[in-house]
C-alpha cells in the first residue's frame, strides 16, 4: 500500500514535541503503535484540526491538504 500525507502543519519553532504530545494524549483511543493511529469512521484528520484550532498558546499553521480531504 502507499502511504503519503494528507494533511501538513508548520509547528511553531520548539513546540512539537508539546503538540505530540497533547495529540498523542487526545487521540489515545485510535492510537496503534508509534506514529500510527487509526479510526473507523475516518473522521482522525477532522478530530486532528479540532485540536490543533483548539491549542491557543502555540502558533501552527496548515501548510498542506490533499485535495481529496476537500469532499470531507
Amino acid at each position: 500500500f502507499e502511504i503519503y500525507p494528507i494533511a501538513l502543519w508548520n509547528v511553531e519553532y520548539g513546540k512539537t514535541i508539546e503538540l505530540e504530545t497533547l495529540l498523542h494524549k487526545e487521540l489515545k483511543d485510535v492510537h496503534k503503535k508509534g506514529e500510527w493511529f487509526i479510526d473507523d469512521d475516518f473522521n482522525l484528520i477532522n478530530r486532528v484540526r479540532d485540536l490543533i484550532k483548539n491549542v491557543e498558546h502555540i502558533n501552527i499553521i496548515e501548510v498542506h491538504s490533499d485535495e481529496r480531504l476537500k469532499k470531507t
